[in-house]
């Protein structure tokens, strides 16, 4: 070994009783070395200590406060899935309707993409066609944006192609924002301290 003496994770797998081939020199030094024999022995007096206590299981109200204190965040997928879940009635005809209607939907996904995989070419031109309306509907955004948001003068500097008055404009419209949302934030923080 290159430590000394036994690490506290070593110590705590002795105390647990693992078997396993570290365990055996693990075992070897704590024979060699009083200080880690010591504070395995006060380890397992502490886990004896522990295990003497009586059990009992908590009233479900406790629990139940315990648990809706506890950060718990699950995945988007898990929480997609059960929002899925409860849309779907649990018996009767208006099961049978759903499971129809997804069936249909599915069933109409599957046609379009087969189609769409059939007629290729088709789909290159229509894919083309809405990146090139996407892109003219959001530099007409930005036109807007910069006309109604940034006022005239801005405007006309970037019909003119001069670029350094709007972003400057940008830059301080940003800057306002943002020192507005940290105030925001320390107001909140501040009402919060006070109440708690």
């Amino acid at each position: 070994m290159n430590d000394p003496h036994l690490l506290p994770d070593q110590i705590d797998l002795l105390v647990d009783g693992d078997a396993g081939p570290d365990v055996t020199a693990l075992r070897s030094h704590l024979d060699g070395c009083e200080p880690c024999r010591a504070r395995y022995d006060a380890a397992r007096r502490s886990a004896e200590a522990v295990e003497a206590l009586p059990h009992f299981t908590p009233r479900l109200p406790f629990a139940d406060q315990i648990m809706s204190k506890v950060e718990r965040r699950e995945p988007w997928h898990e929480t997609v899935a059960a929002r899925a879940t409860r849309l779907v009635p649990p018996r009767g005809p208006l099961r049978l309707v759903s499971m129809l209607g997804a069936g249909v939907g599915a069933l109409g996904i599957s046609a379009v993409a087969f189609w769409m995989l059939l007629r290729w070419d088709l789909t290159a031109w229509l894919v083309n066609l809405g990146i090139e309306q996407g892109r003219r509907v959001a530099v007409a955004g930005v036109s807007g944006f910069a006309a109604e948001a940034l006022g005239a003068p801005a405007s006309a500097a970037l019909a003119r192609g001069e670029l350094w008055p709007v972003l400057l404009t940008v830059a301080l419209l940003a800057l306002s924002v943002l020192l507005a949302g940290l105030g925001f934030r320390r107001l909140a923080a501040t009402a919060r301290a006070k109440r708690g």
